[in-house]
């Protein structure tokens, strides 16, 4: 064993001495994550100097399957040979079928190098349950770019419908890479992977190479190449965004169990660059990934996986799925948004979400949000009706806090507000100031606590007769005026409907019934949110006389798909209330 395990470390290091002196420190791409070499087993020779690569000349030999040789040669050491089920070495599983002669595959650690995959574990923490970031959900990642500072992947297995025209007419398939400048996005950036240093000396030039016979290339140079004859449009694999980490973000999240690093060899990822896909959400190729690193029983039956896999077919038909025609050039983003305001946002409006949120800020899903304010740059408003189990007590009655935003005022943080609404002798008695701008027949006030407890002691009202919102919701119009706020993917012109005045009498009422949030009450608490939410609809026009606009949104016009996007989306509320509204 032990001299085994020294040819191997006589082996790698000549083969990192002999590339190290063809490489600049500038051209040196790659970080070790030891500050030395550890021999004590074969997973210390993981972490090469420069990935085995030399830019100048390129060896017929790759490092990389040598050192797949050695480490099933240590393993079979250490295993009676008759054992062929998975085995774990320093928790590092490897299969006898991952090194095989049709090519290998095993987890490498927490060694982070160029050429290696990333593969998701099933229950990333980041993505708090499938409500964030559902693309990196049983997703397959190639490293094409690492150092000490940044990290740089693409995302295999999540394909588009869509293609990209180029300025000769050709159609280019475009593959979802990555969350970071990717479909969606004001500036899009656009990489092709290929394979084409064997054939073509100028793309070989002009090329980056990640492994051996691998390489990556922008789009635009690619489109010159298809021009010139060097290349076809099929020779590319073109991605739209990528996956980026900053310095210790992934080996943080490698550390906290969010990823497998896996090592594999040049074939097999060739054939999973571009390869038709069963499964339109591509899990099927990280199903196969997880097998071969001896994964097996991670990819049925852990926690929430039927709603993550809902939420993952449902980001990949609204994002990658819309049936598009070929987009010219750049324009990929921007898709079916809605230019002009459904309604006239003045503060003291209060409108409701009248499409299903599913996929981003589910707070928002059948919310109803009083307007504050509105201008050029920025509307602002607050959600009514998401108690916490935060409360206020104010004469022996404990309200609770409602969730009205994430954001808060500069230097106070996220304010406390108190509001009433329709109580005429408190208006009448001035407790408070209106939320319209003109002060005539207003409908909400807001106040402080010590208004609603003078309010109370003088018997103009009751504690049950106030509202206590914290934090504010804030759509970003003008992000140059307002660089800190981020536009929100939930666009209130386009996800948000008038509230007929009629009924806010009676949802506000419904409103009032919510108690402090815990976990006895969550379910009926979220019962009435959606009680009052639906009564600030169509019924709320029924019930106020106003039958003539009653049937604008049946919902028995909804079909089947619409019903489960629906359901989906309410039980993806239920989930973010109980995570971030709901103390343990």
């Amino acid at each position: 064993e032990d001299v085994l395990v020294f040819a191997a470390i006589v082996m790698l290091l000549t083969l990192d001495t002999t590339c190290s002196w063809s490489l600049s420190p500038q051209q040196h791409p790659t970080t070790r994550t030891r500050s030395r070499p550890r021999f004590s087993s074969p997973w210390a020779l993981f972490s090469s100097k420069n990935d085995g690569r030399d830019r100048h000349e390129e060896e017929e030999v790759d490092w990389r399957d040598v050192r797949a040789k050695l480490v099933m040669q240590y393993r079979q050491e250490q295993q009676p040979q008759e054992e062929t089920t998975t085995t774990s070495i320093m928790s590092r599983n490897v299969t006898t079928s991952s090194l095989s002669a049709t090519g290998w595959a095993y987890e490498s650690g927490d060694v982070i190098e160029m050429g290696s995959l990333i593969i998701s574990h099933p229950s990333q923490d980041f993505s708090f349950g499938g409500l964030r970031q559902q693309y990196f959900y049983k997703s397959v990642v190639l490293v094409v770019e690492h150092s000490p500072t940044f990290t740089k992947g693409i995302i295999l297995n999540r394909p588009t419908d869509q293609t990209l025209k180029d300025d000769q007419g050709n159609d280019w398939k475009v593959w979802f890479g990555g969350d970071v400048q990717g479909i969606d996005s004001e500036e899009e950036a656009f990489l092709c992977l290929h394979r084409l240093g064997g054939n073509s000396q100028l793309a070989k030039d002009l090329s980056t190479p990640i492994v051996k016979d691998i390489s990556t290339i922008p789009w635009e140079i690619a489109q010159v190449l298809v021009e010139a004859g060097e290349a076809k449009v099929d020779d590319f694999w073109l991605c739209a965004g990528y996956a980026g980490w900053a310095s210790g973000q992934l080996q943080d999240e490698l550390e906290r169990g969010n990823w497998f690093m896996v090592a594999t060899d040049v074939e097999s990822i060739w054939n999973m660059v571009g390869q038709d896909l069963t499964n339109p959400a591509g899990t099927d190729m990280w199903v196969r990934m997880m097998k071969r690193i001896g994964k097996e029983s991670m990819t049925t039956c852990m926690p929430d996986q039927k709603f993550k896999d809902e939420m993952l077919k449902q980001w990949v038909m609204q994002k990658l799925l819309c049936r598009s025609q070929p987009r010219q050039g750049r324009d990929l983003g921007n898709r079916g948004r809605i230019s002009e305001p459904l309604c006239q946002l003045t503060p003291g409006t209060l409108v409701r979400a009248s499409l299903p949120i599913l996929l981003d800020e589910q707070v928002f899903h059948q919310s109803l949000v009083l307007i504050l304010q509105n201008d050029e740059n920025m509307t602002v408003g607050i959600v009514l009706n998401r108690p916490s189990s935060s409360a206020r007590e104010i004469a022996g009655t404990r309200l609770p806090v409602r969730f009205g935003g994430r954001f808060g005022l500069e230097g106070k943080g996220r304010p406390e507000l108190w509001f009433h609404c329709n109580h005429h002798q408190m208006q009448e008695a001035k407790v408070g100031e209106p939320v319209s701008e003109d002060g005539t027949n207003s409908t909400f006030w807001k106040c402080s606590k010590e208004d609603a407890e003078s309010a109370i002691k003088v018997g103009l009202a009751n504690p049950e007769d106030f509202i206590v919102v914290e934090g504010l919701s804030v759509w970003n119009k003008n992000p140059s005026s307002t660089p800190g706020v981020k536009p929100s993917p939930v666009e209130i012109d386009a996800f948000f409907s008038e509230v007929h005045k009629g009924g806010i009498g009676t949802v506000w009422k419904l409103l009032l019934a919510q108690e402090p949030l815990n976990k006895k009450n969550a379910a009926e608490n979220l019962e009435a949110a959606n009680a009052a939410w639906m009564l600030s609809g169509d019924a709320a026009w029924m019930l106020s006389g106003s039958g003539s606009e009653f049937g604008h949104h049946s919902s028995d016009m909804q079909t089947k798909d619409e019903q489960r996007v629906q359901s989906l989306a309410y039980s993806a509320l239920d989930k973010w209330i109980r995570l971030f509204l709901m103390k343990p």
